[in-house]
């Protein structure tokens, strides 16, 4: 039976993805660089620390990891995005049902835990999560486990009680791992594979009738 529904940020909550791999696209630019299309889709989904070799390589020139993100931190605080006008329309409906009909809710998104938080909050949406947890503060990202298995256990629970909602390839093979149901929440733009998941929607709020209807239970 399942208690808790635990949401993927990026792509997920808001629509993210766009703005922040055009970002990475004009940093790369800035510094005489070219970041290819496969390159920004293989960021989708993952923390930074797991898809490092592809940036160096896409990069190409020898850089740490440090210089790196000293660089691109520094221009992405001069390029603020705007969250609360990425956030999907039918987000705040979605989380006051879950809400109203007593599932816990938990984020657990590959993004810095400061950001997430900080995204949650511009957003207005913060006090409806139980838990937040970052992949980027574990050992491993998406595709592995970890972050799922992390967040089921804050939750108290056993990870067949809990749903994940993903949009990304490597979000839901990680939830999927951590032995919760997955709803993919389709998104054809970065090549991820819908079928990985145990229902699909178009729009978050279609996941009230998979589970008022115990498709997903």
């Amino acid at each position: 039976m399942i208690q808790a529904v635990i949401f993927d940020m990026d792509g997920v909550l808001i629509d993210s993805e766009p703005p922040n791999l055009q970002l990475i696209a004009d940093f790369f630019a800035l510094h005489g660089k070219h970041a290819t299309q496969d390159y920004l889709n293989s960021l989708v989904g993952r923390s930074t620390k797991d898809t490092w070799a592809n940036t160096l390589a896409a990069w190409g020139e020898a850089i740490t990891p440090e210089a790196y993100q000293e660089r691109f931190q520094a221009y992405r605080e001069q390029h603020p995005l705007h969250y609360p006008s990425l956030l999907f329309d039918d987000v705040k409906e979605l989380l006051e049902w879950l809400k109203q009909a007593n599932y816990t809710l938990a984020v657990a998104s590959s993004t810095r835990l400061d950001v997430v938080k900080q995204v949650l909050i511009d957003c207005g949406i913060i006090d409806y999560f139980s838990v937040v947890v970052s992949g980027a503060d574990c050992t491993h990202s998406k595709p592995d486990p970890e972050i799922y298995l992390h967040a089921a256990s804050v939750l108290g629970l056993d990870p067949s009680a809990c749903v994940a909602i993903e949009d990304s390839t490597a979000g839901m093979l990680s939830a999927r791992s951590a032995g919760m149901q997955v709803i993919a929440k389709i998104d054809e733009r970065y090549g991820a594979d819908p079928d990985l998941a145990d229902a699909k929607v178009h729009h978050l709020i279609e996941i009230k009738d998979l589970l008022a209807s115990k498709r997903i239970a």
